[in-house]
């Protein structure tokens, strides 16, 4: 099974500010950076996998309509036979 990448660091400090943005206007908490770090890291180990996953499946979703479309052009293509 494929281990999770971990985020960029723009990545990563752009979803920290985020996250402590949203904490201070739903809440009005004013997260440290080191309570910060533990919820993303807690977003990432026990949430991101399911989103992850999710991801996967609509992908695989996707392939699957489009492969049916490629196959469906394929078979005009066939020469007839008498």
């Amino acid at each position: 099974m494929p281990k999770l990448k971990r985020l960029s660091r723009e990545n990563e400090e752009m979803v920290k500010a985020r996250l402590e943005d949203i904490f201070y206007k739903k809440f009005d908490l004013d997260l440290s950076s080191i309570e910060t770090e533990s919820i993303l890291e807690f977003i990432m180990k026990e949430i991101g996998p399911h989103i992850y996953n999710q991801a996967i499946e609509d992908a695989c979703k996707t392939v699957r309509l489009q492969m049916d479309v490629v196959e469906e052009e394929l078979y005009v293509l066939q020469v007839p036979i008498n």
